[in-house]
């Protein structure tokens, strides 16, 4: 069996779930995708008045999606979860970082779904001054 058939059977098996849950009157979880997540966060930054920025530097992989500086420097991974059917983990760069921020003073954060959004930013600080 090749990849595109085993593929296929996930697909297949997973539509089939969501069927057999729709009739039974369960909720179904929905796929989401990563950029709903980090914009999200950036919403809920925003509204907060907290500065944060894109964190992709040119030629360093696995860097982290956002960089926040409130209370701390946070260093802010988005994934999707498994349960909102999605795939992706960590790449091995993605957990190099994570290490390298752990082990110094800033804070790394892998954020995974909505809830997660909410509870990292309720629990930073309002940043209500703004340099100009």
């Amino acid at each position: 069996m090749n990849i595109f058939e085993r593929h296929y059977i996930k697909l297949e098996k997973n539509r089939k779930e969501k069927k057999a849950k729709k009739k039974k009157g369960e909720p179904v979880k929905q796929k989401i995708l990563e950029n709903k997540i980090e914009g999200y966060l950036i919403k809920l930054l925003n509204e907060k008045g907290i500065f944060h920025f894109k964190g992709k530097v040119d030629g360093l992989k696995g860097y982290p999606d956002r960089t926040v500086l409130a209370d701390f420097e946070y260093h802010v991974e988005t994934k999707v979860s498994k349960e909102y059917l999605s795939y992706y983990k960590q790449t091995p760069m993605q957990k190099w970082w994570q290490k390298k921020f752990e082990n110094s003073n800033a804070k790394y954060i892998l954020l995974e779904d909505f809830e997660e959004v909410e509870n990292f930013v309720a629990k930073l600080p309002s940043q209500i001054k703004r340099e100009n």
